[in-house]
């Protein structure tokens, strides 16, 4: 997922019984203008959006990843204090939804903390689309998964993988032989 698109998942987009989540939609930054339209005053957290008309999709989830997923939403009542958006599923302790630079600036302190180089946050979305390409996903499903308009998109971006699965489907061929 885009990291709006997790910031804007509500408990209704998880299907646990069919370990399921829907991405519907995403939480973005709008800014607020003067009177003339050309100065940014405030800015609000607002849900809207997705990036494409395909980014709305539906992504299939582990067994683990559901019961992690049940458990913090049975614990997440005990940590927040109000509750302004009591469906979100990421909020902050004070029970606002969480703004994508503070989740930015607290990554990158855990990775710092856990001793691995910095990467951006995107890079995890990348690093999944690397690993569905490398394990033989087909590229139509990665980009179902992604929710990349097109295949075209999706192997572009992924295309340093085919060199590697090139040599997987010779050798599959090679042993058909």
């Amino acid at each position: 997922c885009r990291l709006g698109e997790l910031l804007g998942l509500s408990w209704d987009d998880i299907d646990f019984e069919n370990n399921l989540i829907h991405i519907t939609h995403g939480l973005k930054r709008e800014n607020i203008y003067d009177e003339e339209g050309k100065n940014v005053i405030d800015s609000v957290i607002k849900i809207g959006d997705l990036k494409t008309v395909k980014s709305k999709r539906t992504i299939p989830i582990a067994d683990v990843t559901a019961r992690v997923l049940m458990k913090y939403k049975l614990k997440q009542r005990e940590f927040i204090d109000v509750d302004v958006y009591p469906n979100m599923v990421f909020l902050t302790r004070k029970g606002k939804p969480f703004d994508s630079s503070s989740v930015r600036t607290q990554y990158a302190r855990l990775l710092k903390r856990l001793g691995i180089p910095y990467r951006k946050f995107h890079a995890l979305r990348h690093t999944y689309a690397t690993r569905l390409m490398e394990n033989g996903i087909h590229p139509k499903v990665a980009q179902e998964l992604l929710g990349h308009s097109t295949c075209d998109i999706t192997m572009a971006v992924y295309s340093h993988v085919l060199p590697e699965q090139m040599k997987l489907a010779v050798e599959k061929i090679k042993n058909i032989l």
